[in-house]
C-alpha cells in the first residue's frame, strides 16, 4: 500500500513536470535569412522601377533585433546604410513605422530626451508581422525620399510576406 503510494506520488509528480516542461517552450514563426534577402530583393526590384537614379541601402532584422541581411547598391554612401539599419530598429523596437516614432517624440518632447536610444524616426522602416501579427523583424530602407523608402519596403513585405504591418 505504502509502496503504491509512493509511485502514485512519483508518476503524479512526474506528470506535473511534463507539462512545465511542455509549456516553458513555445513556437512562433520565425524570419529566414533566405526571407530577409527576399525581402531586400523584392524592395531592390521595386526601387530599381520606381527609382533608377537613387542609390540605396536595405537592412533587414529579426525579432530580436538581430542584422539579417543587409544589401546596398554600388554608390550608396555609409550614411545610406546606418539611416536603413536606425529605421529598421526603429520599425522593430516600436512594432510599427518607424517614421511614426518621431511623430510620437514631437508630441511629447519628453520622450525625445528618454526614449531615443537607437531609434531613427525617419520614413522607411516597416515592422514585419506574421499572418497572426507575431513581429518577425523589420525592414529598413534608405536613399530614396523617406515616403518612397516606406513604400519600398512595405511593398516588398507584401510581395514575400503577404501583408505589410
Amino acid at each position: 500500500m505504502k509502496m503504491n503510494c509512493l509511485i502514485a506520488a512519483f508518476a503524479l509528480a512526474l506528470s506535473a513536470g511534463a507539462s512545465v516542461a511542455q509549456n516553458a517552450v513555445v513556437s512562433r514563426p520565425a524570419l529566414t535569412a533566405s526571407g530577409a534577402k527576399a525581402l531586400a530583393g523584392a524592395c531592390f526590384a521595386w526601387a530599381r522601377k520606381a527609382r533608377p537614379d537613387r542609390d540605396i541601402a536595405v537592412a533587414v532584422v529579426d525579432a530580436g533585433g538581430a542584422l539579417m541581411y543587409y544589401e546596398r547598391t554600388d554608390g550608396a554612401t555609409a550614411q545610406t546604410g546606418a539611416y536603413a539599419l536606425g529605421k529598421a530598429e526603429t520599425a522593430r523596437q516600436t512594432g510599427s513605422l518607424s517614421g511614426a516614432d518621431m511623430d510620437r517624440l514631437t508630441k511629447n518632447p519628453p520622450d525625445l530626451q528618454v526614449l531615443t536610444f537607437n531609434r531613427l524616426g525617419l520614413q522607411g522602416g516597416v515592422a514585419i508581422r506574421a499572418g497572426d501579427k507575431t513581429l518577425l523583424g523589420a525592414i529598413g530602407v534608405s536613399g530614396m525620399a523617406s515616403a518612397e523608402d516606406e513604400l519600398c519596403g512595405e511593398t516588398a513585405i507584401e510581395k514575400v510576406v503577404g501583408s505589410a504591418s
